[in-house]
């Protein structure tokens, strides 16, 4: 029965993270020209914003199947292999950085969501062979209300809990890029 529920819960967490990631590309690529204008980016970059922030938008969903795929390892005890594939990600979007960003303006994008995707095959592959238990079957997704309930309300704490964060950074950037193009790269550097 313990089994049935997990497998139950991945795949309510599936559909949740699923529409949710829709919807936050579909919301961010209709918002993000009007925000980059609110946060006054300087104009003799915000084309390159605009382009590095859409393709990161527009895959959204891969960064929700990393976080869940992770999530669930740690949830049943294994948080070794997580941080193995976050490494391999990152080290692979270090060497992709350095290949993309002189060929491409959104280079750094493309290489993020490369990395982040390579990470998402190398925790599905590792699963599929070590940990089936967390593999979902057809008849997990029948929809139960409670379930997705809590799930839900598990989910929106959290994300309220980001948003509050995120709202200090968005805030920061405001203020930043009012000072220029230059401190935006010295602070994005600084960051980095």
């Amino acid at each position: 029965k313990d089994e049935k529920l997990l497998k139950k819960s991945v795949a309510s967490s599936l559909v949740i993270g699923i529409v949710v990631s829709i919807g936050l590309t579909l919301i961010g690529l209709i918002f993000l020209q009007p925000l980059l204008h609110l946060l006054n980016t300087p104009t003799n970059i915000i084309d390159e914003a605009y382009s590095y922030i859409f393709f990161i938008v527009l895959f959204i969903i891969v960064m929700f199947a990393y976080n869940l795929c992770a999530g669930l390892m740690r949830a049943i005890g294994n948080s070794v292999m997580p941080l193995v594939f976050l490494v391999v990600s990152s080290v692979l979007n270090i060497i992709l950085d350095l290949v993309f960003i002189t060929q491409l303006v959104q280079g750094a994008a493309v290489a993020t969501v490369i990395s982040q995707g390579t990470s998402v095959i190398l925790c599905i592959i590792y699963m599929f062979k070590k940990t089936p238990l967390l593999l979902p079957k057809k008849e997990h997704f029948e929809v139960d209300k409670d379930l997705y309930k809590e799930l839900l309300g598990q989910g929106f704490s959290m994300g309220f809990m980001n948003c509050i964060v995120s709202a200090g950074s968005v805030i920061l950037q405001y203020g930043i890029n009012n000072l220029g193009y230059l401190i935006i790269a010295g602070h994005t550097l600084h960051v980095l």
